[in-house]
């Protein structure tokens, strides 16, 4: 891989492979639950539902929403489902963190304004996702990030999809996405022409399998069933193979990689240093010059990461204060 190259892949890792920031949260669900017509007529959403007619004018359906989630009742099987984005729920927007408590408040506020307590609802989607400062174009990642195992990869103009039946992984510009849908009143000063990513996974069925759980609604204020979900989110972006990356045995430790390979003031013969001091016949010094050498280069590391985290934090306050203008 070219040296350029190595080093624009520092933040993919630092921030996807390290897991810098504990900040995964949900956006869009979908959920359902068995719901005959006489349940559904007694339910305090009952009289808000715009009922829908077939072409031959039966009765087949209904919706409403709640904010910007969607309700809907289908007559034929005898399901309600909701759909929509629980961060846009909150905040109005899905820039903003999501706290699990505050996911908890919103599906409890909007079962109580349904009538059906959570855990009686199946989850059938859900989202989620991180945003993060990449440092670098969409165009250059699309040249980094390779294959998925028994996923489809797919590129657009500002955006990449791994996928197949079961779940997605997204990572797109949101500064462009959210100029291109013309939600640009949403982007605080500091997201304006940066290179701000979107890594987002989507379950998209068989949820209870994959997370071998009941995959109710209630869950999603669960800290197992969170942390169980941070954790998918962790591993299937850490699946996501690098192109033209070598695979040595040395370079198989994404930590090992990010500290050998990819800070630019580390030598290009930083690698032929490591494998002759790591060699059997080093003598002591050469031993503790390599490990001096590699706890300096871990400090680095950790510098590197806390100024990222601290873009990060200044980037939620540029929030805050946008909400409080707009």
């Amino acid at each position: 891989m070219a040296n350029h190259q190595q080093q624009q892949l520092i933040n993919i890792n630092v921030l996807l492979r390290l897991k810098v920031f504990n900040v995964v949260m949900y956006d869009t669900i979908k959920a359902f639950c068995k719901c005959n017509i006489t349940q559904f007529e007694q339910l305090p959403i009952y009289p808000q539902i715009i009922p829908e007619y077939s072409k031959e004018g039966v009765l087949v359906g209904g919706k409403t929403t709640i904010k910007n989630i969607y309700v809907e009742f289908d007559y034929i099987k005898g399901e309600l489902m909701i759909n929509g984005s629980l961060s846009r729920y909150i905040f109005g927007n899905n820039f903003e963190t999501m706290e699990r408590r505050q996911a908890e408040n919103a599906i409890t506020e909007i079962c109580k304004k349904i009538g059906i307590d959570a855990k009686e609802w199946s989850l059938s989607r859900v989202d989620v996702s991180t945003i993060f400062y990449a440092g670098q174009t969409m165009g250059t990642i699309k040249k980094i990030l390779g294959e998925v195992k028994r996923m489809e990869r797919t590129e657009y103009k500002n955006s990449i999809y791994w996928g197949n039946s079961n779940r997605q992984l997204l990572l797109y510009d949101k500064t462009m996405w959210a100029y291109e849908n013309k939600k640009n009143k949403e982007i605080p000063d500091i997201l304006k022409n940066a290179k701000w990513l979107r890594a987002e996974m989507r379950l998209l069925k068989n949820i209870a399998r994959q997370t071998k759980t009941t995959a109710k609604l209630n869950l999603l204020y669960n800290s197992a069933f969170y942390d169980k979900i941070c954790e998918m989110w962790l591993a299937n972006f850490k699946a996501i193979g690098m192109r033209g990356a070598t695979t040595t045995k040395e370079e198989t430790d994404p930590i090992k990689r990010l500290l050998i390979k990819m800070y630019k003031d580390i030598p290009q013969k930083m690698e032929s240093y490591v494998e002759d001091t790591m060699a059997e016949d080093a003598d002591k010094q050469r031993r503790y010059r390599f490990r001096k050498k590699m706890a300096d280069l871990k400090q680095k590391a950790i510098t590197a990461m806390e100024g990222a985290e601290k873009k990060y934090k200044e980037f939620q306050k540029a929030l805050i204060t946008a909400k409080s203008v707009h």
